[in-house]
């Protein structure tokens, strides 16, 4: 084909574009005819302009792709055609037809195409390379820019050197900063700190970006608290939205025991709503042992309908039982009863709400349910401790006959329950053999001592406590426990006036439950029923059963003593339940339950006293003597009979006979001696303070 053929054919191309079918049909064969003839490019370059401005860039690219192969070293060509390939898509063939004209002609533009399509195909070694090169594409990328394209062509040194390099010429701390990340990351940590050191030195940390590194490379040299240090001491530069800075402030503090830092982070959290399970139970646990149950309840509310964990749950119970909140308890939990029964300790607290709020009926019926369910020493135990400090005869009975299997693996609670039920003597065997370092275990001992009839012994323990207490009174002040401990055991040993200063203290350390038994206990122990029955009548403060039973027969209000005993008469103390039992006139219940007593309380010596003496007063009686008698050598034998009879409720039929029978008489002054009979019959009617008897004697005496 001849030139003027060729220039004719791209003349009817160029004509033809208009036409999209013919222009397809032109382009193709002049695509054809290019390879094999000499070709006009500037009818070519005309050709081309005319198909990009119709958007043939298909046509387009097939010419370009000609003319690059016509024109290898054409910068022009070169350079349209890696457009045109960038704009059809082939990004590969852009890059390598920009690589090519950088070779040709590195002109800061086509180093700067060849740097943008390096990226924009992943070739970070051709980007990394380019910039080690030309100095202006540093210039022009950001720190994280290069950090990027450095990191992902692998050349972990290069970029380091290159970092090192900017930093001298600019100073800037964000170069600092990213060659400290950069170190930290793969494992440079020495070097990681040197240069967060150098940076704080140098610049002062500035962002909480930089705080959050400096302290995560000093913890990874473990210098924990120094990484604690670095996060509190920038923390005012940390963000709402800097949710990472205040979870590793949170979860660095607490394992330190900076408890106030830790509950700061944890509170921010929260407060944002991006609070973490672990942020409520630290928010809860920090509360609740600031004796805040009220707060310390809502976060562990808030964590448990957020997470639905069980430990918040029962964390969210406790708080609220602990400030006596029991209706809202059985409110919550009468709706996720199956899910309390999963949970023991929760089942326990459940219990204890149903109990405290009256329903001891349907408490009891949980109760079985949850043993049988899931059977539990937490839960039994929370049984125990429920039916003494609730009084409840009926409920420690039940467990006593059902559970009592288990006392040997659970000695302290059944010592518990036994003492409650007047029992010392099986409360002693299972605490007998059992170490008893801490203040409960002592005072438990004493007390069971005490009740035993072993009151030396208990005393002692006491008096020991007392002693070991007193020596350190800013510390026994200190913890509730302690002076729990010491107000029990100095009421037997301290003036009024010094227990009186000691309850003022107390007030506001001990919880209401214990102050109120301590001092209601003081005052007993005073003699002071007049205030205390005060307090229960005009005051209506609760009074347990053996208070309520001292103020009773102090009183000898014995309609009230009857009330008690029908209610409670297996946990009210052994003498005065006995002595009650006597004065209501229910002498057989006495005999019994003092008979019961010395069962169980063998060595009460007060305790068989009492027994004895209702024996003797009360109880059919028959007594025969037989002794010998010598009255100045008159020698006698003597019988003397002696027998009461109980006939109905309060009466008594009563027979005495004496008799005298000489044996012999060695007193030459005695001339004469008697033998003698006395013989006496009565009836007795005994009221409840005095009693009448009518009745006749006989009496005879015959000479010997």
């Amino acid at each position: 084909m001849s030139k003027r053929f060729l220039s004719l054919s791209l003349a009817l191309c160029l004509f033809s574009i208009s036409q999209p079918i013919l222009a397809t049909q032109r382009t193709q064969e002049v695509v054809k005819s290019i390879g094999t003839i000499k070709v006009d490019e500037e009818l070519l370059k005309l050709l081309i302009t005319s198909l990009l401005g119709k958007g043939g860039l298909e046509e387009a690219y097939s010419i370009s792709k000609k003319a690059i192969e016509l024109f290898p070293k054409s910068a022009y060509w070169l350079d349209l055609h890696a457009k045109i390939c960038l704009w059809t898509g082939r990004n590969q063939e852009a890059f390598e037809t920009y690589s090519k004209l950088a070779n040709l002609r590195p002109s800061k533009d086509s180093i700067k195409n060849l740097f943008l399509m390096a990226l924009a195909t992943n070739r970070f070694d051709v980007a990394s390379q380019l910039i080690k090169k030309y100095e202006y594409l540093r210039e022009d990328r950001s720190i994280k820019d290069l950090v990027y394209i450095f990191e992902q062509a692998g050349e972990l040194k290069e970029l380091i050197r290159l970092l090192e390099g900017l930093y001298e010429k600019k100073r800037d701390t964000s170069i600092l900063y990213s060659l400290a990340q950069i170190s930290y990351n793969y494992g440079d940590v020495e070097k990681a700190f040197e240069y967060m050191k150098r940076l704080e030195k140098e610049h002062g940390i500035t962002s909480s970006e930089q705080a959050s590194l400096y302290s995560n490379i000093l913890f990874t040299m473990r210098r924990y608290e120094k990484a604690l240090f670095v996060l509190k001491k920038y923390v005012k530069l940390a963000k709402d939205e800097d949710i990472e800075y205040f979870e590793n402030l949170s979860d660095l503090a607490w394992p330190l025991k900076d408890i106030e830092t830790a509950f700061y982070a944890s509170q921010r959290l929260e407060s944002l709503g991006k609070a973490r399970l672990v942020d409520y139970i630290r928010l809860y646990m920090v509360l609740y042992s600031r004796k805040k149950y009220q707060e310390a309840s809502i976060y562990a509310k808030r964590g448990y309908e957020k997470y639905k964990d069980l430990y918040l749950l029962s964390a969210y119970v406790q708080s609220l039982a602990n400030i006596e909140r029991w209706e809202e308890i059985v409110s919550f939990l009468s709706k996720k009863e199956e899910e309390v029964l999963k949970s023991s300790y929760l089942s326990g607290l459940y219990f204890r709400a149903l109990y405290k709020v009256g329903k001891r009926d349907y408490a009891t019926s949980f109760l079985k349910t949850a043993l049988k369910n899931r059977f539990s020493e937490d839960l039994l135990a929370q049984a125990i401790y429920s039916a003494i400090e609730g009084s409840d005869r009926n409920l420690a009975i039940y467990i006593e006959n059902n559970f009592k299997q288990f006392k040997d693996r659970m000695p302290k609670e059944f010592a518990s329950l036994y003492t409650f039920l007047q029992n010392a003597k099986s409360a002693l065997d299972l605490l007998r053999d059992m170490k008893r370092e801490s203040l409960e275990d002592l005072l438990t001992y004493s007390d069971v001592l005490a009740l035993y009839g072993r009151e030396e012994e208990a005393s002692q323990i006491r008096f020991s406590l007392f002693k070991k207490l007193s020596q350190d009174m800013e510390d026994t002040y200190k913890d509730p426990n302690k002076l729990y401990a010491y107000l029990r055991v100095g009421i037997y040993y301290m003036s009024a006036s010094q227990i009186d200063q000691v309850l003022r203290i107390a007030k506001d350390s001990l919880s209401k439950v214990a102050y109120e038994d301590i001092y209601q206990t003081y005052l007993i122990s005073q003699d002071q029923q007049d205030k205390l029955s005060y307090m229960a009548n005009i005051e209506k403060k609760e009074l347990k059963p053996w208070m309520q039973l001292n103020i009773a027969l102090n009183y000898d209000d014995r309609d009230k003593q009857k009330e008690l005993l029908e209610k409670y008469v297996d946990i009210l103390p052994i003498r005065d339940r006995v002595e009650a039992l006597r004065r209501t006139g229910q002498l057989k219940e006495a005999g019994a339950y003092a008979f019961k007593g010395l069962e169980e309380n063998r060595e009460d010596y007060l305790l068989y006293k009492q027994f004895r003496d209702l024996a003797r007063e009360h109880y059919s009686l028959f007594e025969d003597e037989l002794s010998y008698v010598n009255f100045g050598d008159v020698f006698f034998l003597r019988n003397y009979i002696n027998l009461r009879h109980y006939m109905a409720k309060g009466i008594y039929l009563l027979y005495d006979s004496d008799s005298w029978l000489r044996l012999s008489n060695k007193n030459a002054s005695i001339k004469r001696t008697e033998n003698t009979l006395f013989n006496r019959i009565k009836l007795r009617k005994v009221f409840d303070k005095s009693y009448v008897e009518a009745g006749f004697s006989y009496l005879s005496s015959l000479r010997g």
